[in-house]
């Protein structure tokens, strides 16, 4: 007679809870920009194209964490397989091979989210924004998606420097002048396929709150020089960018804030 076999319950952290929330909310809102027609990007993490995005109107969801979503969920084994099929090699990278199978999945119902997709699925993307960084599949693997879905494919770049390196005179001004370049054109390639221009004060009064405290001093600099050259920010008495991009890192400004930008 086979033993039965006891299952223990899962103690799970209550802030999970209100993170799943906030993960549903961002499918839904990549569901109905679909099917609204609305641009959506699909992203990889990386730290600042974010906020970049979210003031050009354009919604993002985050393929590397649906990946994850459905395998937490026990549904990747199809979309794995599917990558397979279509000659990606099973020692690629699983959060690359979910993702592949699943666009190969969409492209097969001609852009639709496959119904068995879980958590509403992703919408077909608008355009497509890679990472350079962590690992080279990354670099790859969104080049493979843009074939897939005939979108236009961005690859973020910023300097990483050694440690030796980074202690050269000049190596910091040379990261700022990449970064703050890497994003003009970011910017520019965002307003070619949407229509619209960069709202830098939106940016200005948003998102900058949104840029995550781990990204580099260069990239919080470069942010802040082009933020100075767009728009005269008078917040609080702040009237430097990049002291304002400080401030809202470290001590989050409060409703009675005077919060005001003055467009050149």
């Amino acid at each position: 007679m086979p033993q039965e076999v006891k299952t223990r319950p899962l103690n799970r952290l209550q802030s999970m809870y209100a993170l799943r929330a906030e993960v549903d909310k961002m499918y839904q809102a990549g569901e109905e920009a679909g099917a609204e027609g609305k641009p959506v990007a699909w992203v990889m993490l990386e730290g600042w194209a974010n906020a970049i995005l979210n003031a050009m109107d354009i919604i993002t969801v985050f393929p590397e964490n649906y990946s994850s979503l459905c395998a937490a969920q026990k549904l990747a084994g199809p979309f794995l397989e599917r990558a397979e099929t279509e000659g990606y090699p099973t020692h690629l990278c699983g959060y690359a091979r979910a993702c592949v199978g699943y666009s190969a999945r969409m492209v097969e119902l001609d852009g639709r989210i496959p119904p068995e997709a879980p958590a509403g699925g992703m919408p077909r993307p608008t355009l497509l924004v890679a990472s350079g960084e962590v690992c080279d599949a990354r670099f790859k693997w969104f080049q493979s998606l843009g074939r897939y879905f005939d979108a236009p494919v961005w690859t973020l770049e910023s300097p990483s420097p050694n440690a030796r390196e980074s202690l050269t005179p000049g190596t910091y001004e040379r990261n700022v002048h990449f970064l703050v370049n890497e994003i003009r054109q970011f910017v520019i390639f965002l307003a070619k396929i949407t229509g619209k221009k960069m709202k830098w004060d939106s940016f200005f009064l948003r998102e900058t709150a949104l840029i995550p405290s781990t990204v580099s001093a260069g990239i919080l600099t470069s942010f802040a020089r082009l933020i100075q050259v767009q728009c005269t920010p008078v917040i609080s008495g702040v009237s430097c960018p990049r002291r304002y991009i400080e401030v809202r890192l470290t001590q989050p400004l409060s409703s009675k804030d005077t919060r005001k930008c003055i467009t050149k």
